[in-house]
This record gives C-alpha cells, sequence and structure tokens, in this order.
C-alpha cells in the first residue's frame, strides 16, 4: 500500500520476537549459572580458608611444643654436662694436689739420699781392720736402693698423673664446648619459638629444609652426649685410682733431675739457636721476596700504562678507516693504506692481547709471591713465638734448683725455732 511518509529499515536481518525471546533466556539462564558457580566457589574457598588456618594454627602448634620439648631436652643434658664439669673440675683440683703433695715428697727425698751417702762415705774412710762388710753396711746400701727405687716409682706415677691431668683438662674443654652448644642451641631454639608470624625479620629463605652435611640424628646426638658423659665419669675414676697410687708411693725422689736439668736446658739452648737460624733465613727470604714483588708491581704498572697507551693507537687506526670510507664513489680504492690500516690494526689487537696475557700473567705471579709472603711472615711470626717462649723457658728456668729440705724442715726455717728444737 502507498505511504505519503516514507520509512527506511537498516539493511540487516531482524529476528524474530522467538529469537528475541530465547537470546533472554539464554542469558538468564547463563547468568543464573554463573551465580551459582560463583555461590559455589564462594563457599569452597571460605571452607579452604577455615581449613587452611586450622591447619597452619595446629602445626605452628605443635612445632612450638616438639621445639619446648627440645629445649627442655637440650637443658636436661645441659644441666647434666655442667653437673660433670663441675666434678671434673674438681677431680682436676683433686688430682693436682696430689700430684703437688707427690713432688713435695719426691723433693723430701733428696735428705735422705744426702745422709745414706755421706754414711756410706765416712764408712768407707774407716780403717784396714774396720772395713767390714757388716750388716749395717748392707742395710746402707739397701736403703740407697730402696730410696733410688721409690724415686723411680714416683717419678712414674707423677707422669701417669700428668697424663691422667691431660686427659681430664681435655674432656673438660669437650665438656665446655658442648655445654657452650647446647646453651647456644637452647638460645636459638627459644628464639624461634618466640617467633610468630607477626615477628619482624621473618621473610622467605633459599633452601631452608636442605641437609647439612654435618647434621645427626637425634639419636646420634643423644649417643654423643652421653658417651662424653661416661669418658668423663671413666676418667673422673681412673683419676681416683691414680689419686690413691699417689697417696700410697709418696717414699721416693729422684737423683736425676739436676743432669735432667742440664740435658733439657742444653736441647733447650741448642732450639734457641736453630731457631734463630731459621728465623734469619726467613727475614732474608722476605727481604727477597718484598724486592721482587717490587719490582714486578713496576712492571705491571709499566705493562699497564703500555696497554693504555695501545688504546689511543687502536682508536686512531679504526677512526682513520671509517673516515677514508667517506671518500667519493670512484676514490674508494682499496689501496695500500687500507691494507696497511687492516694490518696495522690486527697488530694493534694482537699488541694489546699480548700485553694483556703478560699483564696476566704478571698478577698471577705477584699474587703467588704475595700467597708466599704471607707464608713466610706467619711462619716468620710462629717462629719468633717460637724463640720468644724458648728464650722465656731460659729465664724461667735460670732460677731453677732443687731443695734439699722437707716440708718440715722449711717450716723450722720460716718459724725460726732451731735453736729450741735443738735445746730437745
Amino acid at each position: 500500500m502507498n505511504s505519503a511518509i516514507e520509512v527506511y529499515e537498516k539493511r540487516i536481518q531482524h529476528r524474530t520476537m522467538p529469537d528475541w525471546h530465547m537470546g533472554l533466556t539464554k542469558l538468564r539462564d547463563t547468568a543464573r549459572s554463573k551465580r551459582h558457580d560463583a555461590f559455589d566457589l564462594r563457599n569452597m574457598s571460605i571452607q579452604l580458608r577455615n581449613e587452611t588456618k586450622t591447619l597452619t594454627k595446629w602445626d605452628t602448634y605443635k612445632n612450638n611444643e616438639r621445639l619446648q620439648e627440645r629445649i627442655f631436652n637440650v637443658s636436661l643434658w645441659c644441666n647434666e654436662l655442667q653437673n660433670t664439669l663441675e666434678n671434673t673440675n674438681a677431680e682436676i683440683f683433686a688430682l693436682k694436689q696430689e700430684k703437688v703433695n707427690t713432688e713435695r715428697c719426691m723433693d723430701a727425698l733428696h735428705l735422705p739420699l744426702s745422709v745414706v751417702s755421706d754414711c756410706l762415705m765416712n764408712r768407707d774412710t774407716r780403717r784396714f781392720t774396720e772395713t767390714t762388710k757388716d750388716d749395717l753396711d748392707n742395710e746402707l746400701k739397701r736403703e740407697l736402693f730402696v730410696v733410688e727405687s721409690n724415686k723411680q716409682h714416683l717419678a712414674d706415677v707423677c707422669c701417669d698423673a700428668w697424663e691422667r691431668l691431660t686427659k681430664l683438662e681435655a674432656i673438660k674443654r669437650r665438656l665446655q664446648i658442648e655445654i657452650a652448644h647446647k646453651s647456644d642451641t637452647v638460645y636459638i631454639d627459644e628464639d624461634q619459638m618466640n617467633m610468630d608470624k607477626h615477628s619482624t625479620g621473618i621473610s622467605y629463605q633459599l633452601e631452608p629444609f636442605r641437609t647439612l652435611q654435618n647434621s645427626i640424628t637425634e639419636d646420634s646426638w643423644l649417643d654423643l652426649t652421653k658417651d662424653t658423659i661416661n669418658i668423663a665419669n671413666g676418667l673422673k675414676d681412673e683419676s681416683k685410682m691414680m689419686r690413691e697410687i699417689l697417696f700410697k708411693a709418696r717414699e721416693q725422689s729422684s737423683n736425676e733431675l739436676n743432669a735432667q736439668k742440664n740435658i733439657v736446658d742444653h736441647v733447650l739452648r741448642k732450639r734457641v739457636f736453630d731457631t734463630q737460624k731459621s728465623r734469619n733465613e726467613l727475614q732474608w727470604q722476605k727481604m727477597k721476596m718484598k724486592n721482587t714483588m717490587e719490582k714486578a708491581a713496576i712492571e705491571i704498572r709499566t705493562l699497564e700504562n703500555a696497554l693504555l697507551a695501545k688504546i689511543n693507537v687502536g682508536k686512531l687506526v679504526e677512526t682513520r678507516a671509517e673516515n677514508r670510507t667517506y671518500r667519493p664513489n670512484l676514490e674508494l680504492v682499496r689501496d695500500k693504506v687500507v691494507s696497511g690500516l687492516e694490518e696495522e690494526a690486527r697488530n694493534v689487537k694482537k699488541t694489546m692481547m699480548m700485553l694483556q696475557n703478560k699483564i696476566d700473567n704478571m698478577k698471577s705471579n705477584y699474587n703467588s709471591m704475595e700467597k708466599t709472603l704471607s707464608d713466610i711472615e706467619k711462619d716468620l711470626q710462629d717462629k719468633e713465638d717460637t724463640l720468644e717462649i724458648d728464650s722465656r723457658c731460659l729465664e724461667i728456668r735460670t732460677p731453677l734448683a732443687y731443695s734439699l729440705q722437707t716440708q718440715t724442715q722449711r717450716n723450722i726455717g720460716l718459724t725460726k725455732i732451731q735453736d729450741e728444737i735443738s735445746s730437745y
């Protein structure tokens, strides 16, 4: 039909009403499905958050309990080690006292030895008719033999006592080290136990759960701790037996102490001389090494300056070559200048490489000499320390003398009651 108004429509396909309703229904179903999925995901998220929160809380609680239990066990064994250390210190002191008392008895045996020798010499001056081998002479010789035997026995037991003291000192240091390590462990574990997720200084770490090379199992740790305590207790028992032996053996002296003193002094002086000779040799080596290193350092600086000088030469060659590329077309001739510049550039690079290699070799040699010089200086310091110790030993041994007085005679001399005693 005809119309007075012209109507224009878009030249696209128009949808029917059923399609329009179907699209709306599809969008409604899709939105409902997405909302349902979002509801399920939200509930699962809430459940996951609650589960992970609970798991994390209990894991932290269990680890805190484990840390607390570990701190208790380490502290318990640390206290046990501390008690063992105190007992060891007491035993060391007791053994040292027994050793000192035995050494005093060794000093006291000089007087009977001198008396017996004087008696034998005096009896040897008897006239011919009275020079007989009687029972007194035999008893004096037997007494001399007994004194010398006791002297040797006391020296042996004193040596054994010193070995026991060395072992006790070693186990004492081991106990001190283990106590210090366990105290540090308790401090570290307590610090970790007091930390939480709000603490400062927490961060992700690189391989925090790696197995350390020197790590051991808890059973091995317990065995080592018990082994230390058992060794200390065993050494204490041996020390008690040694003290009993020292107590029973206090009847001897040493006739060879002065001779041994002279031998030791001779060996010590010879050692001082050898140490001085070695020290002088090392001082000479140190001086020569320093001179060589100074020359090497000067040569390195000279080579580096030569290398720096080649840099501008290389720049000059490359600049010349680059500037000659701007010649007109017909003048771009690969003449002898181009080949000469190329050869010069190669020679400069080769020279720089040779200089750099030589600098590296010189520096490597310098570092090697520096390490050798460090070793020489360390060895020289060691010998200086040894020389000082040996010289101090000579000074300490200068007033060394073995008194022939017993402890009773020393007390008499200090109290000045000789006249009162002689009157009785």
